[in-house]
Parts: C-alpha cells; sequence; structure tokens
C-alpha cells in the first residue's frame, strides 16, 4: 500500500485499519490495456477478502451475459479458466440457462439466452462498489446498514434522474472506465447533518430480469446510500 492510503480507515466498513488498497472495481473486469487508472480507496484486510469472493463470482458470471466487445473477449480468454476453478458455478449455470426472446440494438425481435445468477452476491459487490465509489470521490463513509441495493428499468432510471439532476444542491459524477466496460453515475444530495446518494453502476452493459414478465428488463444497479456528514 502506498503513502497516499497510509493511516486512513477502510472505504467500506469505515472502522478497520487499511491494509492494503482496493480497486472499486475489479481489474478482472477490463482487459489488460484497459486497467490503467481504475479508482483504487484503502480497504482493511477483511473487506478486501470478502470483497474479492464477490469479484470472483461476479468477474465468471457476468461476462456471459455482456453486450460490451470487452465481456465477449472475456468470455473467451478468462471465464472459461475462472469457471474451471468453480465446478459447482459452471454446473448451475448449465443447468439454468434459458431462452428468452429480446430486442437488438437494430429494434428486431430475436432469441437471447438467459442465465441464473444470484442476486444476494450481486448485490453484495454493488454495496461495496457504492461504499468504494463514495469514499473516492467524495470521502464519505457509508455504513453497510445505510445502503439499498436496487434493479433499475429504463423508465426508473429516467424517473430517478429527472429528480435528482434540477436540485440545486445535486454534485453530479459520471465516469466511463475502459471504453465502456463500466459506466457510473452518481449524486450527491446534501443538508446540514444528513447526506443522501444514489449511484447508477452498468458492467458491460448486462441486463437482469426475472419471472414477473411485469418488471421488465432491468438495464443498470442502483445504490442508495444515506450518510452523515
Amino acid at each position: 500500500m502506498g503513502k497516499k492510503f497510509k493511516g486512513k480507515a477502510c472505504a467500506y466498513c469505515g472502522t478497520g485499519d487499511a491494509g492494503t488498497a482496493d480497486h472499486v472495481f475489479a481489474r478482472e473486469f477490463f482487459l489488460l490495456e484497459d486497467r490503467n487508472s481504475l479508482p483504487k480507496v484503502p480497504a482493511c484486510p477483511r473487506c478486501n477478502r470478502e470483497k474479492s469472493k464477490l469479484e470472483h463470482y461476479a468477474t465468471a458470471v457476468l461476462p456471459l451475459a455482456g453486450r460490451h466487445p470487452a465481456a465477449i473477449q472475456n468470455c473467451l480468454e478468462n471465464a472459461p479458466r475462472r469457471l474451471q476453478k468453480n465446478e459447482p458455478l459452471r454446473s448451475e449455470l448449465d443447468r439454468g440457462r434459458g431462452q428468452r426472446w429480446g430486442t437488438s440494438p437494430a429494434g428486431l425481435i430475436v432469441p437471447e439466452t438467459t442465465l441464473p445468477v444470484d442476486p444476494k452476491l450481486l448485490t453484495g459487490l454493488y454495496s461495496y462498489i457504492a461504499a468504494g465509489l463514495s469514499w473516492y470521490h467524495w470521502e464519505v463513509h457509508v455504513l453497510p446498514n445505510n445502503l439499498a441495493v436496487q434493479f433499475l428499468t429504463s423508465e426508473s432510471d429516467r424517473c430517478l434522474r429527472s429528480t435528482l439532476i434540477p436540485r440545486p444542491d445535486c454534485i453530479p459524477v459520471e465516469r466511463n472506465l475502459g471504453n465502456g466496460t463500466v459506466i457510473y453515475n452518481g449524486f450527491r444530495l446534501s443538508s446540514n447533518f444528513l447526506g443522501v446518494a444514489v449511484w447508477f453502476i452498468s458492467i458491460y452493459g448486462v441486463h437482469f430480469g426475472n419471472e414477473n414478465a411485469s418488471v421488465g428488463v432491468c438495464r443498470k444497479v442502483g445504490v442508495f446510500i444515506t450518510f452523515l456528514n
């Protein structure tokens, strides 16, 4: 760990002494040429270890459903190797593989392959990511109980943005990492004592859905947080 984070508290739990620097988005999400200048934060050994377990799952599964060219290349070069190390996960994905009708970028109705994901593991990872981004951009510590993760449809995404952006106290953040491999937006609202922020996160452009067709396809993950100013 460099001098930059020496003596800092962990960005994820806010209590543990940072023993290392951690990439908010795992380097394994990115192609080798896109791994420069990724956000890094101080992390304690426990949070680093627990987040790494979730990243191991996500970096094996999300490329399989990705719509970004980096996801396709990751599938060809890295995903098979990662799945070979996790036979139960590979078997689970094979058993749960399905098909649905979707819309192509050209607007055509086309068949799409679906894969099962563990929402608990993914929401756990996105919680860590949102806490890390809050520290990276604003040096704000977010307690784990003060985060809520939701999968957002295009309509809910638009509604939230139209509510947040016009506010005069809104502090926006927008980043594009790895030529679109990861895209995130953050909006922070502050009062005298309590702060509120929302993060919109897309990795590989993955779409999420469930058996309830009325919910629609979720195109981003939203993380809602509160913190003390």
